[in-house]
């Protein structure tokens, strides 16, 4: 569809260069707009990839669909403790802490927290996937990580 505007008005404009005599200033203004569309698409790319190189965080709405993911990937997970996920290059960096119950098998937890590692990896946009596995939710996970 753009292909078909662009050709209708390169040809108009031709027609009236043609028809309406020697209009020498058409071509410098022609390449001098063309040039500024080119720089100002190319800020707009350079200020996304910034956002995204930093470690912007993702959207809430994208969060909700980790925790859905998460929430409903084994019945002995009992809540989520934290979920994070921030830009990582073109996709996402996810972190997600889940809470098992105290007495289960150190074997069924892991392959629990594999398998949705595993999960939320094969998701669209995730780069790679953290699970962590804790028995308790009262503890600050601010406090497991030193602050830089």
């Amino acid at each position: 569809m753009l292909y078909l505007s662009l050709l209708t008005k390169t040809r108009f404009l031709s027609h009236f260069t043609a028809r309406y005599g020697n209009l020498k200033f058409l071509d410098p203004i022609g390449a001098l707009l063309i040039g500024c569309y080119i720089l100002y698409s190319w800020y707009q790319i350079a200020a996304e990839q910034t956002r995204n190189l930093a470690g912007h965080t993702a959207d809430p709405k994208f969060l909700q669909k980790i925790a859905f993911v998460s929430l409903n990937h084994h019945s002995a997970i009992e809540r989520l403790d934290t979920i994070r996920a921030f830009h990582f290059g073109s996709h996402f960096l996810v972190e997600v802490d889940i809470v098992l119950p105290m007495g289960m098998c150190l074997k069924e937890a892991h392959d629990i927290g594999e398998d949705l590692q595993k999960k939320l990896e094969r998701l669209e946009n995730v780069e790679r996937a953290f699970v962590h596995l804790d028995y308790e939710y009262t503890h600050h996970p601010e406090s497991e990580h030193k602050i830089a």
